[in-house]
């Protein structure tokens, strides 16, 4: 265990395993008791990357752990936290997202209650049928007939990383695995107590609970319980865990009708939570959940602990089964890549496919020297968001040295905190300031030769007066729309 042994410190360099567990109050403790060793963390630049870092190491890993401020979780937050962290860490090979998520049961339910999903136990994003591990629930098509269609989904795990999990699964089912020696590691702290299995209960969807938050469904009728196989007191003492698929949004779910509309639009998702979209946008990651509540409104805080320390060994387990060198042989971010800022908040719709013409044309522009502005214009819901989207992670594959940043033109408020986010994310001295004008720090920062080259897309961009916005002072001279360089650099304004 870490406590009290301090080793040598290593240099940012030296990290390839990156443990992000958001909820700094919850998921944090149980991350630490993982370690083997604690590190010093290493020296960076706090100007530009605002984290605090937990470093030690597993099995031989050199680990840096990171968590967002208490209450700040969520996919924007977990993006903030990610970028700089693999900037200030730029060998990170391998990625685990490590927390507590809502839980969906299986339907059916199976005879045997350790294949159901229950309180406590781990969901991993890994289905293992070829489709993506973890789905952006919230980002699709409604089309007539109640159908959604989903668009957003993110990238697997490593191949590496799949193919340890695979041995995993087969040391678990050879009663091979050591859970409950890395769960040893929390005894001493009465919150990784398990809850009593008289707690755990899984409400019909249509159950509302009655009651304020967290008052242990007292007065919530029992006979409204699903009815599956129930965990036993022996159970206790067995490590349940489920490959399976990870829904990701941007908000807590705490209704159980929305909850499986969710699992169903998601090809059966295990699990919802809302931070793994955030930290894909930066890098692919391994989604590790613990099992806190069944996502209704039923939902407490009694496992919360109990469930983040499940998650916490199951992510030491693997990591004790993975060879240092193996990880460090792992896909990491190309040294290109790093140096082209990438602010784009949305994940690539996989089911993109047609309109190769209109990508052509934007490629070509976008590719050829001097400044360019571009505009795809159409009819509302005919695709120009999906279009641009698609041509930024074009850009992004074969010119990984540009900056592709996106900022929503929708209110005058969404396009200022845009250009605050994007200032944030190109640690430009000054943004941070309340007063600062962001908007002509950004062009200042954009206008240095230094740069180099750089696509930007304006989405929504239906109100003139957001982007010309003569009420703010702004001459037409100086209008950001209108802002055109006149050096050789490739820049391109979408």
């Amino acid at each position: 265990m870490a406590s009290g042994n301090r080793q040598p410190q290593l240099s940012c360099a030296d990290y390839h395993v990156a443990w992000i567990c958001p909820v700094a109050d919850i998921e944090l403790l149980p991350a630490q008791l993982m370690l083997d060793e604690e590190h010093t963390p290493p020296p960076y630049n706090t100007h530009y990357d605002e984290n605090t870092y937990l470093c030690g190491s597993i099995n031989g890993h050199a680990v840096v752990v990171a968590t967002c401020p208490q209450g700040e979780t969520g996919n924007v937050n977990a993006g903030r936290l990610t970028g700089s962290l693999f900037k200030t860490f730029p060998n990170i090979r391998m990625a685990v997202l490590v927390g507590i998520g809502g839980g969906i049961a299986r339907a059916p339910a199976s005879e045997n209650s350790l294949n159901n999903v229950h309180l406590g136990d781990v969901v991993v994003g890994w289905p293992g049928d070829g489709k993506p591990a973890c789905v952006y629930h919230d980002r699709g098509r409604a089309k007539a007939g109640g159908e959604f269609e989903m668009v957003g989904t993110m990238q697997n795990p490593d191949w590496r990383l799949t193919s340890a999990l695979s041995m995993l699964l087969l040391d678990y089912k050879l009663r091979r695995t050591k859970f409950h020696d890395h769960l040893a590691r929390l005894r001493g702290f009465d919150e990784f107590a398990h809850p009593g299995v008289e707690h755990d209960r899984l409400f019909k969807a249509s159950h509302r609970h009655v009651g304020g938050y967290g008052s242990d469904c007292t007065a919530c009728d029992p006979n409204e319980l699903v009815q599956r196989p129930l965990r036993t007191e022996d159970d206790k003492n067995k490590f349940a865990f489920h490959q399976g698929r990870i829904a990701t949004g941007n908000a807590v779910i705490q209704d159980a009708e929305l909850r499986d509309t969710i699992s169903a639009r998601c090809g059966g998702a295990l699990c919802v939570e809302m931070e793994a979209a955030g930290v894909d946008v930066n890098r692919r990651c391994l989604v590790i959940r613990g099992i806190s509540d069944y996502a209704d409104s039923h939902k407490s805080d009694v496992w919360r602990s109990y469930a983040a320390g499940k998650a916490a060994a199951f992510a030491r387990e693997l990591l004790c089964r993975m060879q240092p060198g193996t990880v460090k042989e792992m896909e990491g971010v190309d040294a290109d890549l790093r140096e082209g800022h990438w602010a784009v908040p949305f994940v690539r719709p996989s089911s993109f496919a047609g309109r190769e013409a209109p990508l052509a044309q934007l490629d070509e522009h976008i590719s050829k020297e001097g400044s360019r502005r571009l505009a795809i214009y159409g009819l509302g819901g005919c695709g120009k968001t999906a279009l641009a989207l698609e041509a930024a992670y074009r850009t992004r594959e074969r010119q990984p040295a540009r900056a592709v940043l996106w900022a929503p033109a929708v209110s005058r408020e969404s396009f200022e905190q845009a250009y605050r986010e994007i200032g944030e994310r190109l640690d430009i001295p000054g943004i941070a300031d309340d007063n600062a004008d962001v908007k002509r720090l950004v062009k200042a920062w954009l206008s240095n030769e230094k740069v180099g080259q750089w696509l930007m897309v304006v989405d929504n961009a239906d109100d003139d007066s957001v982007l010309f916005g003569a009420s703010d002072g702004t001459s037409s001279a100086d209008r950001l729309i209108d802002w055109r360089l006149r050096s050789g650099w490739r820049r391109a304004t979408l």
